[in-house]
């Protein structure tokens, strides 16, 4: 089954992919440990994600319950930490949207008028 967290990883660069990783790992405060260690095992997985579920679990949860809900929670904050950091690299690239999202997010907490 291919799931969509890795179609969207798929379309990172090589370089991008080290950079999300790296991101990931880096805000360890905000991850839970369990993310953590999924991003170990996934990460020279890239980019076709030939690795089976079980080895996952196994890796991830180290012999304790290999509850398939688990993973689901893990591929989906996967998915979602991957579209920010597609987010923030377009960003990035748009100086102007970029100043004007930020204008209006200090509006609409009433830094600015």
């Amino acid at each position: 089954m291919v799931y969509k967290c890795y179609i969207i990883a798929q379309s990172l660069s090589q370089k991008e992919w080290l950079q999300f990783c790296k991101s990931a790992m880096e805000s360890r405060y905000k991850s839970s440990p369990d993310f953590i260690r999924f991003i170990v095992v996934i990460e020279n997985a890239y980019p076709k994600f030939l690795i089976k579920d079980e080895e996952i679990l196994q890796e991830v949860y180290q012999g304790t319950d290999h509850n398939p809900s688990r993973l689901r929670v893990l591929r989906t904050y996967l998915k979602h930490l991957i579209e920010d950091f597609i987010i923030n690299q377009e960003l990035k690239k748009d100086d102007f949207y970029r100043r004007r999202i930020l204008i209006e997010g200090l509006k609409n907490r009433n830094c600015i008028e």
